[in-house]
């Protein structure tokens, strides 16, 4: 089994990238909240009663059920098995007093969606869009806004991936995807003017920067992947071939 990540700006192509890889191969699982009954086949008994309701229905069962049965419990084995790391991140809510909150669920909804799949995913790989990895880059603002260290037990407490894939381009383009998407920015730059927007989002790719190599130096394979100079199919492509025969 692999542990394969996207991380990168919100707005760089992870997502499309993920559903790509995603679709179509068997031996691959994303989203805990599509894959819950199937993972827990023998011990979560709805699955033929979220059948009979329409995708949105379904989708808001499976949230709900969530939300309320799996999420708690399993940030409560994440904090037992990674202390070090569950203990960085709340010290870099401590010292981000206005993104405690945020910190607090972005961190529990990663690691959660993370203890879930390495636990029900059995042969598959797991191939997770926005992880710990990801949200890593939430705690490292706090720490540098702070002006504390970055604790080192936290960089390497992070429950390492096997392969992380970085989708990079620059903050203006980003910021002009996530302005021309459904569901518009996100929730970090949505109250920011352009200009502040493209700066926190370039500060990101900094961050991301500082977490693939560490990554990298505990052995960790990072591959960045251009989604400003590369359509999406060539991305896609590159995805693949980094993946080589763990996808087959």
């Amino acid at each position: 089994m692999m542990h394969i990540e996207f991380a990168g700006p919100p707005g760089s192509g992870k997502s499309t990238l993920h559903s790509k890889v995603l679709n179509g191969h068997e031996n691959m699982i994303g989203n805990p909240l599509s894959h819950m009954y199937e993972c827990n086949r023998t011990t979560f008994n709805i699955g033929k009663i979220i059948e009979l309701f329409p995708d949105w229905y379904g989708s808001k069962i499976r949230r709900y059920i969530w939300n309320r049965k799996f999420r708690a419990k399993l940030f409560n084995i994440f904090k037992r098995e990674y202390p070090d790391s569950t203990n960085a991140f709340y010290r870099a809510a401590r010292y981000s007093p206005r993104d405690t909150k945020r910190i607090h669920t972005l961190i529990k909804r990663a690691a959660s969606e993370y203890m879930f799949l390495s636990r029900n995913s059995k042969t598959r790989n797991i191939v997770i869009d926005e992880g710990l990895c990801q949200y890593s880059v939430v705690a490292v603002e706090a720490f540098e806004n702070s002006n504390k260290k970055i604790p080192q037990e936290y960089l390497e407490s992070i429950p390492s991936p096997d392969i992380v894939l970085i989708t990079d381009c620059p903050g203006e383009v980003s910021l002009n995807r996530q302005d021309n998407r459904a569901n518009g920015r996100a929730s970090a730059v949505r109250d920011l003017s352009d200009n502040k927007a493209a700066a926190h989002l370039e500060k990101q790719r900094q961050r991301l920067n500082i977490i693939s190599k560490k990554l990298e130096g505990m052995g960790c394979e990072v591959v960045q992947i251009d989604t400003y100079n590369q359509s999406v199919d060539e991305s896609f492509e590159q995805v693949m071939s980094s993946l080589g025969s763990n996808i087959d």
